[in-house]
């Protein structure tokens, strides 16, 4: 006669992340960071200061490059947000 246990009575817990994954999460959010950081400063301060620092006529009116900075800081920022929450997901496994 054997006596009873408790194995398979238990819930099971969620799996940790492996070291591994951590750090795929990690280079993943590092590089859509990286991505926004870039697009910030190619799309939103680079033809602020073309328009400062230009000695010529620049073809594009001064409001289109304001929408055009705009636009870029936004999806630099959403880019950004994107990645803080995929980061938050991934560690959360």
């Amino acid at each position: 006669m054997t006596l009873p246990t408790n194995e398979g009575l238990r819930k099971d817990r969620p799996k940790q992340p492996v070291d591994a994954d951590i750090e795929a999460a990690k280079l993943t959010a590092t590089f859509l960071n990286g991505l926004a950081v870039g697009l910030a400063i190619v799309g939103g301060v680079a033809p602020i200061l073309n328009a400062i620092y230009t000695t010529e006529r620049v073809p594009v009116e001064a409001w289109m490059r304001a929408v055009i900075g705009s636009v870029c800081f936004v999806v630099a920022v959403t880019i950004h947000l994107i990645a803080t929450s995929y980061l938050k997901r991934e560690l959360r496994k």
